[in-house]
This record gives structure tokens, sequence and C-alpha cells, in this order.
């Protein structure tokens, strides 16, 4: 399928593959092609629901780091979008992710795995207190002191229950 854009700056190809393997990418299109036209459509409705999420966490974030940046743009990069039942079910999961409806693990790119820390922390924080979908984060990985691995953030729109709605914020978990 030709690429296009879901959202200003996240094309569906990315929704897609991110950075998953290339047998995961094979059977997510194999998925994705066996839907009929309707299906297809609905698909790329729920993509660009999370993908729209995804550009205004970006949009936030380059606005809130416009000094910092110089002029410059932080990008964020999906590392997992969508997963077919087939991909989680071949990976020994149980097949209830959300990613196999409508979910986005994403990473900041920045020169700076300490800068990319804080700016995911600061997105976490702010998303916590009102974000009705799922929403986790993957804190940095350390060794001696230093930041190996900036983490992801995971979000996703599943539907809060009663509880999560009068609360003001849906399911939170950390990897």
């Amino acid at each position: 399928m030709k690429n296009f854009n879901l959202t200003r700056n996240i094309t569906f190809h990315e929704y897609m593959e991110g950075m998953l393997p290339f047998l995961a990418r094979r059977m997510n299109w194999n998925y994705f092609n066996k839907l009929d036209f309707q299906e297809q459509e609905q698909f790329i409705k729920r993509a660009t629901r999370i993908c729209q999420e995804l550009q205004n966490i970006r949009d936030w974030v380059n606005r809130e780091f416009e000094d910092e940046l110089n002029g410059e743009e932080l990008k964020v990069q999906i590392t997992s979008g969508f997963r077919c039942l087939e991909w989680e079910l071949h990976q020994k999961r149980s097949g209830k992710s959300q990613h196999t409806i409508s979910a986005v693990d994403f990473k900041i790119l920045s020169s700076s795995l300490e800068f990319n820390a804080e700016v995911m922390k600061m997105i976490f924080e702010k998303y916590d207190k009102t974000w009705l979908g799922g929403l986790a984060i993957k804190k940095p990985t350390m060794r001696a002191g230093i930041i190996t691995s900036s983490g992801f953030i995971h979000i996703d729109n599943r539907q809060p229950s009663d509880s999560q709605i009068k609360a003001g914020r849906g399911a939170r978990w950390s990897y």
C-alpha cells in the first residue's frame, strides 16, 4: 500500500511498522491486506485517532521546549504501533494487547538520552492526570549512573471503566 500521512508528521507505514522485526511487519501487512474496504477504513480511523494524540504530544513538547531547541523540532519515533494478533501469539503473548486495536509505544529523539528521559517523564506526568486511555512508561535504563536507554511511553485508546472516568484517568502501569 502506498504510504500516506495520518497526521502532519506521522505516516501510516510508521504506525504499521514502527521498529518491529521484519516478520512482525510482514504479518501486520498481511492482516491489513486481508481486510475488506470498510474494515480497512475503520482500521485507518483507529490508527489516525491514536496517531493524532501522538501528534498532539509532539506539538506540546515542541512548544514546551521551544527556547531550548533553537528552532529545531524534537521528533517522536514510534517503536511499536499496530501489532496483529498473529504476531502477538507468535511471541507467546495472550493476544489481548491494545496494540491489536489502537496503541503506540514511542520515544523522543534528540542527541541526548538524558534530555529524552526528562521529556518522557514530563509527558507521562502531564498525561497521567487526564488521559482516559491506557498510559505506561518504561523508565530509563541506567548503568553505573549513566542513562543507556531513555525508555518509552505507551498510549492506547482503551475504553476506561466507570471508576476511571470518575477519577479522570485510565489504566496506568510502568515497565
